[in-house]
């Protein structure tokens, strides 16, 4: 677990997932950026955790934003993967909260978790 996920945890708070961008997301810059180092640091710094309490986002690298969602705000979750993420292991995560929100979490390693972990939170 990383620095910044141990500093956004509340009392009795326990991360139950997390993972982070695929490595196809900085693939497809590897021409425009550096031979892809921009990217695969930006892949890298970027987190989404589930705890028993709270979905956290965090994007950037210079200009840094949290995201953090509470799980009893979450309506429902969809996940959408083709065939050739699906071999690869990673795909793009819908979350829809309370009031119609959307969050787009795209291209993450291990969507079909991340999904489930979500639906036993909220089963809880």
């Amino acid at each position: 677990m990383s620095q910044f996920v141990e500093n956004q945890l509340l009392e009795n708070e326990t991360v139950l997932f997390e993972t982070h961008h695929h490595w196809t997301n900085y693939f497809k810059f590897h021409t425009l950026w550096s031979f892809g180092l921009v990217p695969l640091l930006q892949s890298k710094l970027e987190k989404f955790v589930i705890t028993n309490k709270r979905i956290i986002i965090r994007k950037g690298i210079i200009l840094v934003k949290t995201i953090e969602i509470s799980v009893d705000q979450i309506e429902s979750v969809t996940m959408y993967q083709s065939i050739f993420q699906k071999m690869l292991g990673y795909g793009k995560i819908t979350l829809i909260g309370t009031g119609g929100a959307r969050y787009y979490l795209d291209g993450i390693e291990q969507p079909n978790q991340f999904k489930k972990t979500i639906q036993q939170i909220k089963m809880n």
